[in-house]
């Protein structure tokens, strides 16, 4: 999915969403489509305070909004007329490119030989970097989740993280992430520079915005060379 929208040149940013947005509710991401008609820079903003299944979660949500406006005339845009069908559309699309069916299917065959219901949600959530409630309504989705585990649905994502550090110990993939560079889309850059796709000044540009580190390092580099030049030309 990096690659993916890294090709796609649209940049991810992590941002400290601190305050919560409309009705109270936390603010995972958000897609901000660029209006430049010659160079177009899209961008997803996702919530640095967030953990990285749900940072996941989030960048499969954002793309799905970036491909749809990317099809305006296509019938699903036109049916998606509702923002709680519009919000609900990119929550599936997100369960789907992240939870492959086929493959889900067999992940959960295997796990559920060895593994009690609660410690079956964990290790598909590890395996699939999905949060614990997208892997329960997936699990529903394709006729997984029995009856009598139903009540799985009324669990929150906290509830399952505290039962599990309480089962297993904490997991790193439940702490913040506290990301501040998407590094796929960095790696393009970097590449697109070396084979000459990109101008100094434009890769300088676009790195200073998800990662200024790298900047200051290919213009020291830069730099470096500069003057070897001119020590040459003496």
């Amino acid at each position: 999915m990096e690659d993916l929208i890294s090709k796609l040149e649209i940049d991810v940013l992590y941002y400290d969403f601190n305050q919560p947005g409309v009705e109270g509710k936390t603010i995972h991401g958000i897609y901000l489509r660029s209006q430049e008609s010659e160079q177009r820079r899209h961008k997803i903003v996702v919530n640095a305070n967030d953990d990285e299944k749900t940072q996941n979660f989030t960048l499969a949500h954002e793309l799905f909004h970036h491909l749809l406006m990317e099809d305006q005339s296509s019938k699903l845009a036109q049916l998606l007329t509702n923002e709680e069908w519009l919000e609900r559309a990119g929550d599936y699309f997100a369960a789907c490119f992240l939870m492959n069916s086929e493959k889900f299917k067999k992940t959960y065959n295997f796990l559920r030989k060895q593994n009690s219901d609660a410690e079956l949600i964990w290790k598909l959530s590890d395996a699939f970097i999905t949060p614990y409630e997208s892997v329960v309504r997936r699990l529903v989705e394709l006729e997984l989740l029995s009856e009598e585990d139903s009540h799985l649905l009324d669990l929150k994502e906290e509830d399952y993280a505290k039962m599990r550090t309480e089962n297993l110990g904490p997991s790193v993939l439940d702490a913040p992430s506290q990301k501040s560079v998407f590094q796929p889309y960095v790696n393009i850059i970097v590449k697109r520079l070396e084979n000459g796709d990109l101008t100094y000044m434009e890769a300088i540009k676009r790195l200073n915005r998800v990662n200024p580190k790298k900047a200051q390092e290919i213009q020291e580099k830069h730099q470096k060379k500069m003057d070897e030049w001119d020590d040459d030309e003496d």
